[in-house]
């Protein structure tokens, strides 16, 4: 069942991966890492090991907790993770924030950081999707057998 759900997590990130090109590019990785375009296997791999771990914690820990709120756990958790990995990854410039993106950021930075102050919002709303859709089929298959 894990090997499964690793699957459908990857499947997610990659879809994930996809719909951001536009707006993201994965840039200064080794040629051989990028699988399409700037969609790099070491970044995907990263995701789905950040999602699957984080996940996995809070429904260790809130085993007996309703959906909704271990929803918003995994949400909380991976964002306070993700922050400090994004922010490396921008000011390393192997995240790259696309011009039709950094035309629209409103100019203020989170203190510390890199980012522009739009990242703190849009990191949760991604990994919303992502962890929705994993979530989402791990319910289908679990209900079908």
């Amino acid at each position: 069942k894990w090997i499964r759900n690793l699957i459908i997590a990857i499947i997610g990130v990659l879809l994930y991966e996809v719909m951001i090109e536009p707006m993201v590019i994965n840039a200064n990785l080794p040629n051989w890492s990028y699988i399409y375009h700037d969609i790099s296997f070491i970044i995907t791999l990263g995701w789905v090991f950040l999602i699957y771990v984080s996940t996995s914690i809070v429904d260790y820990f809130m085993i007996k907790e309703n959906l909704v709120k271990r929803f918003i756990a995994y949400l909380v958790l991976l964002t306070v993770i993700t922050i400090p990995i994004e922010n490396f990854l921008v000011a390393t410039g192997v995240r790259q924030y696309g011009e039709s993106l950094t035309n629209n950021f409103m100019g203020f930075m989170v203190p510390g950081t890199v980012l522009a102050f739009e990242v703190l919002f849009a990191i949760p709303l991604y990994l919303a999707l992502v962890i929705t859709f994993v979530r989402y089929w791990e319910i289908i298959l679990d209900n079908k057998n």
